[in-house]
């Protein structure tokens, strides 16, 4: 009953998806109350004989049950939502005050329940028939241990066997962005931190590419590019309500028309149908709404989970619970689950080639590795541990967010590479799996990110907020024997607009539309291709908080044009002087800037005459919670 209230009641929504929780609630409460009444007997119980006070049969201890059970319901399942729906933060003084009252309410109720309420229930109740009243509390005992055994042990899963490929198929492709990973936080890039030994090893076996940038500092905008080569003032995904435009062309569609078998499996709600990035692709693996996650126990369990590992380790169970038809299609997103999405479809393919996107969502704020992850680097920190930055909608460098202490930003790092050793395990894991299967070895592998992170290097947290390069600098490491040699290190730049261009040309079919990248085969192949120019030109648009940045890197010098409201700001740096552009020249003194001012006006009039026509989509409101619990919206 307390599901079916709860979903009815308060998840009711425009979308129409509230009705596919309705049953997983009922289950889940109907264990929930289990527990809770099975501890409230016993408990009482052991005070009976503790005080030798023996209970009477029947009506009394009913009484206790329901006099107790149902106000706790209400106060914490109908509070709750009440609290986040229409009152300030818990902390507020005027939540405060409602919870005090709406508390005494339920005392109340509790009192008349065990005086009055309770006995004319149970008069009523065995006026009909003392059967009526055992067949349905059987009933009620078989359902809840239906529904323990479902949500602990749900239904396995056999998947199909694999037929081996034929020995001259062209290549299937992995590409893997790993969101917000920095490479200076990979080991196979330097750093004193461990944290890698997967990603380590695919840079043994393939090419790591030194300078690789991201054309965008946030996943909005940063995936279509990845995907279309195409910088993002021309492919209009530039804003929380914006889809892909049917008219542009991915590079799913294009695999798939050469017989390509195409996948995204995305733990990003962005990467997801609602937003159009399903162009040309067969399987789409995405977060489906969580029940647990939209339930009031899930949302305090969230909250406290912070304070306790073992309140972390129940809540994953829950959120990533995988239910049967008809319990419910609660899909992993956590990487072992995208591993086993991906390893299950392409079982089913029976040696046809494949294109693969995956998108890790692990290192993304709030960083809550789990354990010994979260120990991993900074075990002497007591809890809570730190799993954000500041909030701050400010654009750099106009403005700033919040500092840490020295001992809250360390661990904050900390828990962030604890997220990235933790999604290298899982990574590995897969590798190890596809080898099983005898793919690895035919499978182009590319691993990059779709962004970094910033740790307060310009007084900003996370990402999407700047064009410096603690943002836009990303890991690429590609594996491909036949075309990369093993060992191979690539100090020229990569850009992700290369990156279409790159996997068409290892398999072996001709550009299709226009791309703004090139390929990056000729970086390893001709020796005098890495002397090419190669600039970056990145973007950042935010246009409904009237800012927006524009940045080109060309050889040693990076030139950044920002604007917020009616400010304006130009910023030249020299990274070979200063790698982290925290001195800025004179632009008009300066014998780059009036060049690079050139260069960044023509990509900027080359993206406009590219440019497709935006696509905006209306947001359901558990995607909004998705990205809200992610930092995107708050």
């Amino acid at each position: 009953m307390t599901g079916f209230l709860e979903v009815v009641v308060f998840l009711p929504n425009p979308t129409g998806t509230a009705h596919h929780f309705l049953l997983p609630a009922m289950l889940f409460y109907s264990v929930v109350w289990s527990v809770v009444a099975l501890a409230f007997g016993v408990t009482l119980w052991l005070a009976c004989r503790l005080f030798n006070r023996p209970l009477r049969p029947g009506e009394p201890l009913t009484r206790w049950y329901l006099a107790v059970l149902i106000p706790l319901g209400l106060f914490v399942i109908a509070g709750g939502h009440i609290n986040m729906r229409y009152l300030p933060s818990f902390t507020d003084g005027r939540s405060l005050l409602f919870d005090a009252v709406f508390l005494a309410a339920n005392v109340l109720l509790g009192l008349w329940l065990y005086r009055h309420g309770v006995g004319w229930g149970w008069r009523f109740i065995r006026r009909p028939s003392r059967r009526l009243w055992w067949a349905l509390s059987a009933g009620g005992v078989a359902i809840g241990l239906v529904a323990g055994s479902v949500l602990l042990w749900g239904r396995p899963h056999v998947a199909p066997t694999v037929r081996p490929a034929r020995a001259d198929a062209v290549p299937n492709v992995l590409l893997i962005a790993i969101d917000a990973l920095r490479p200076d936080h990979v080991s196979a890039y330097g750093y004193e931190r461990r944290t890698t030994p997967s990603l380590d090893q695919l840079a043994r076996e393939g090419a790591r590419f030194t300078e690789a940038y991201a054309n965008s500092s946030w996943t909005k905008t940063s995936v279509p590019t990845m995907l279309a080569s195409i910088y993002p003032s021309a492919h209009n995904v530039h804003h929380m309500a914006s889809g892909v435009p049917e008219s542009l062309l991915l590079l799913p569609e294009v695999l798939q028309l050469h017989g390509y078998a195409t996948g995204i499996f995305s733990a990003n709600s962005f990467v997801s149908p609602l937003f159009g990035f399903d162009q040309g692709v067969e399987e789409f693996y995405h977060e489906d709404v969580s029940f647990f996650k939209n339930l009031m126990l899930g949302h305090i369990l969230a909250s406290l989970r912070q304070y306790s590992p073992a309140i972390t380790w129940v809540y994953r169970g829950l959120i990533n619970l995988d239910l049967p038809a008809p319990f419910g299609n609660r899909r992993n997103i956590a990487a072992p689950g995208l591993n086993k999405a991906l390893l299950d479809w392409v079982r089913t393919l029976e040696g046809r080639p494949f294109f693969a996107y995956m998108h890790y969502m692990e290192p993304h704020t709030p960083y809550a590795p789990p354990a010994p992850f979260d120990t991993l680097f900074d075990p002497a920190y007591r809890r809570p541990y730190e799993t954000d930055g500041p909030i701050s909608e400010g654009f750099e460098p106009f403005e700033r967010s919040d500092a840490l202490t020295p001992q809250r930003r360390q661990n904050l790092i900390a828990q962030y590479d604890g997220e990235i050793a933790y999604v290298d395990q899982m990574i590995g894991e897969l590798f190890r799996r596809l080898k099983e299967l005898g793919l690895y070895e035919r499978t182009v592998v590319i691993i990059t990110a779709d962004h970094a992170e910033t740790f307060y290097e310009h007084g900003g947290w996370g990402h999407g907020k700047s064009l410096f390069n603690e943002v836009l600098r990303v890991p690429l490491l590609i594996r491909y024997p036949t075309v990369f040699p093993a060992g191979t290190v690539v100090e020229a730049v990569a850009r992700h607009v290369d990156l279409m261009p790159t996997i068409l040309e290892l398999c072996s079919i001709a550009p299709a539309g226009f791309m703004e990248g090139t390929g990056l085969v000729s970086l390893v192949q001709d020796p005098e291709a890495a002397g090419d120019a190669r600039p970056v030109y990145s973007e950042l648009l935010r246009p409904a908080r009237g800012s927006y940045g524009r940045a080109v890197q060309d050889g040693d010098f990076k030139l950044i044009e920002v604007h917020t409201h009616d400010e304006e700001r130009w910023l030249l740096f020299d990274l070979a002087q200063d790698p982290g552009e925290q001195h800025p020249l004179d632009v008009e003194a300066h014998p780059m800037g009036p060049p690079l001012k050139e260069l960044l006006a023509s990509f900027q009039e080359r993206a406009a005459r590219m440019a497709v026509a935006p696509k905006t989509v209306k947001i359901d409101r558990e995607t909004r919670d998705r990205l809200r619990a992610v930092g995107y919206l708050h």
